[in-house]
């Protein structure tokens, strides 16, 4: 039985491509729930919408871009560079989409030294003084 990942990916690639998109996804959602927490920003209920929205959301999203991109690829490149290349843009995906969560939610997180998200990468780098 053919699906539209293995027709051209095969069994093995798409093993490995829903793998990556299950890292990416949990990073996405370990970052966004550190931010929430950092800034005080959940509401009541946004950790269960993390667990059960979020979370297989990014994975769905993650794992159908890197498919797209990496099907295409595979015309012109090897089989581990297409496979990396999709893995690559769903990773730029996942950030852009964590760059518009601290865009939309600047304002809510003003009170915490005026929109800076500074503090939140020091703590979490473990930077912080």
């Amino acid at each position: 039985m053919k699906t539209f990942l293995s027709e051209r990916l095969g069994w093995a690639s798409t093993a490995v491509l829903a793998a990556g998109a299950l890292v990416l996804a949990l990073l996405f959602a370990n970052v966004l729930g550190a931010y929430w927490d950092f800034y005080y920003l959940d509401a009541p209920g946004s950790g269960t919408a993390l667990e059960f929205f979020m979370t297989p959301a990014a994975f769905i999203l993650a794992l159908g871009c890197a498919a797209v991109v990496a099907r295409a690829a595979m015309r012109r490149m090897r089989g581990a560079a297409a496979l990396s290349l999709g893995l690559l843009v769903a990773a730029l995906l996942l950030t852009a989409l964590l760059a518009g969560e601290f865009a939309m939610t600047r304002s809510a997180r003003a009170g915490e030294g005026g929109g800076d998200l500074l503090p939140f990468f020091e703590h979490h780098l473990g930077l912080d003084r």
